[in-house]
């Protein structure tokens, strides 16, 4: 099982992917919408980060932030 490569499991189209300026309100609800936790985060067709729910709980709710663009 653990030799198996990465893009054997990967499921092509079903990455959630969204600009810079996407509010933490937005990617929360989009990754509610797609049962997935979490979002990557492309600039001029490059990744540039990746936002998650850990980011979510521990970078903004629990810092008492309202919704923000993703800073990343």
């Amino acid at each position: 099982m653990f030799d198996r490569t990465i893009k054997s499991i990967m499921e092509p189209g079903k990455f959630l992917t969204a600009p810079p300026g996407t509010t933490v309100s937005q990617a929360a609800r989009l990754m509610a919408a797609k049962n997935t936790g979490a979002v990557l985060v492309v600039d001029e067709g490059g990744l540039v980060g990746i936002f998650t729910e850990r980011d979510v709980v521990f970078r903004v709710i629990a810092q008492g932030q309202t919704a923000r663009a993703l800073g990343i």
